[in-house]
């Protein structure tokens, strides 16, 4: 069965972009990174190494805001981690039994497009995060 997503997703400042992904359900199912996908970030609860508070940095984010990919191979505790970033600050990643397949297409050189989907208050009451990616080819 063919899927659509169709998702407009407006930037600050800009006018909104729609982004369209087209795939059908069990391509989606083998590989979610080849279509448009959302995801939970991870980790938003923790403080970075130089001391940056993701939870402040998620705060401060609103729909539609860009974000980036960056392989974390020096993770301690999954060398297949990718990191979520704000502004080049890590704020959390991708859900580990989603980074394998995502890492090796951004080793291949594939460019995602990526922004927030939404901020919401977590039921512990800390602030957490989904994002949006779709892939847009290779470098």
């Amino acid at each position: 069965m063919l899927n659509i997503v169709l998702r407009a997703l407006g930037l600050r400042g800009r006018e909104p972009r729609v982004e369209i992904g087209i795939g059908d359900d069990a391509r989606r199912r083998a590989d979610p990174w080849t279509v448009t996908t959302r995801f939970p970030v991870v980790g938003v609860v923790y403080t970075n190494k130089d001391g940056g508070c993701r939870q402040s940095a998620v705060a401060d984010l609103r729909e539609g805001d860009r974000l980036d990919l960056m392989p974390d191979p020096g993770n301690k505790a999954d060398p297949n981690a990718v990191a979520v970033l704000a502004e080049g600050q890590i704020i959390g990643y991708v859900p580990r039994e989603r980074c394998r397949s995502l890492l090796a297409q951004l080793q291949a050189g594939e460019v995602f497009s990526v922004a927030v989907d939404k901020v919401y208050q977590r039921k512990d009451g800390k602030v957490g995060l989904t994002a949006v990616a779709s892939p847009r080819g290779r470098r």
